[in-house]
């Protein structure tokens, strides 16, 4: 099927602006960018006019939690520890099957609404996640997070067990679209057979790796009074670093752990908003990237951002790398938008993906820029980051096919899934 994007302008995620463009999209790939029209275009089946509009990469939300949108705005004002075993822990041990699909349904509409086309997810019940993930059309790329003791027996072990079935059933479905990674929850959760383990599994497949990585202050610091050594000195030397893995948070990362983690290639999440919202600190996204770390965005779960919004956590990860340094030129628009589209990609390993580009996968966002929030735009990547939010956009496009557009889901049914949270999960996990 071929769409036209008519004389439109687009940020192209690489730094670069065009204006009053056409890009066309056959078979779910860019196939024209540019003001004329090539001769050979074929039959277009639909014309999307572009005036007034911006097109732009799709973004990637590189790490979340999808099923605890249920605990959006349960238990907010509080640390990570009290937080995390007073109030998360407890719901979280109600979830079932049913309960982690229909939030896991919530998660997406809400990303593909804001401009997300594609997500990477640590948690359980990670089948209900894959199978939501693939009924929407969207890009996922999911893992299983383990923890365990010393005692930890990989041949027997229920979660590195369902982390194995998961790959085997799920990775590579629809051409890619489903990816499994394998999944360390952090440092503090785990130990060294743990570590061991899933570096080796990973490593078999040829597939990713997440973790959660010096995320607090105290988390960081115990580590290193218990090892002599910080949780990135630890995650490399038992082989969980490589250029298919990927760290969430790095707030409390030293200059050394920043050098190990872009000498092996391994990706860093930044997630300001959930960082900012628990207390844990500000991370330095700057003298990361300095130090060649490739860095993406994520917002982490709804319940402690509580926004799935790429759109906010951009102009938060702008802000706090001016703000707290007292250097406004830190972190430019244009980088902000790298590391939420293609720097994403990467992290996942997603090649051709990312950019608004000839014979990249046609993952695009459409946004509205004559509303008066975005008026005047003289700038386009300034106005994405700083002035736009999810609700400026008008499409969400993952391969050409368009999964939502002006208000309407086209692959996910809303109000079944709204009903169904009231008549069913909220009952099963917040009523005693």
């Amino acid at each position: 099927m071929n769409i036209l994007f008519k004389n439109i302008d687009v940020i192209t995620g690489d730094g670069e602006v065009l204006y009053n463009t056409n890009v066309m999209v056959s078979d779910g790939v860019i196939s024209h960018v540019g003001k004329d029209l090539p001769e050979s275009c074929g039959v277009i089946q639909r014309v999307v006019p572009g005036r007034g509009r911006l097109l732009m990469p799709g973004l990637y939300n590189t790490h979340t939690h999808v099923p605890m949108t249920a605990l959006r705005g349960y238990a907010d004002d509080l640390p990570l520890d009290r937080w995390l075993n007073e109030f998360i822990f407890p719901i979280e041990d109600k979830l079932d099957a049913r309960c982690a699909r229909i939030c896991a349904e919530i998660a997406i509409a809400e990303m593909l609404r804001s401009g997300t086309v594609s997500f990477s997810d640590q948690y359980f019940f990670c089948d209900e996640i894959a199978s939501a993930a693939a009924a929407a059309g969207i890009k996922a790329n999911i893992s299983r997070g383990t923890v365990g003791g010393e005692d930890f027996d990989p041949t027997t072990d229920t979660r590195m067990r369902e982390q194995i079935a998961l790959y085997d059933k799920w990775h590579g479905y629809d051409n890619g679209r489903i990816r499994i990674d394998f999944a360390v929850h952090a440092e503090y959760t785990s130990c060294r057979p743990v570590w061991e383990a899933v570096a080796r599994e990973a490593t078999d497949r040829g597939a990713g790796i997440s973790f959660h990585l010096s995320e607090t202050q105290g988390e960081n610091e115990r580590c290193i009074e218990k090892y002599d050594a910080t949780p990135t000195e630890l995650f490399y030397k038992a082989g969980l670093l490589g250029k298919g893995s990927y760290a969430a948070h790095g707030v409390w990362c030293k200059d050394e752990d920043m050098a190990i983690l872009a000498e092996t290639g391994t990706s860093l999440c930044h997630c300001p908003v959930s960082n900012l919202k628990l207390g844990s600190g500000v991370a330095r996204i700057a003298r990361m990237q300095k130090a060649g770390v490739n860095v993406c965005l994520g917002t982490d779960g709804a319940a402690s951002n509580n926004s799935l919004d790429m759109f906010e956590e951009m102009k938060f990860a702008a802000l706090i790398a001016k703000g707290p340094y007292h250097r406004p030129a830190s972190l430019p628009a244009e980088e902000v938008v790298a590391m939420a589209s293609v720097n994403g990609a990467k992290s996942q390993q997603r090649a051709n993906c990312g950019l608004v580009r000839v014979g990249y996968e046609a993952d695009l966002v459409m946004i509205n820029t004559r509303v008066p929030s975005l008026t005047p735009n003289h700038e386009p990547y300034s106005t994405v980051v700083y002035a736009a939010n999810g609700k400026d956009v008008e499409m969400t496009m993952v391969r050409g096919n368009v999964l939502y557009e002006k208000g309407e889901f086209k692959t996910l049914d809303w109000e079944r899934i709204r009903e169904e949270f009231f008549a069913y999960a909220a009952p099963r996990l917040f009523r005693d």
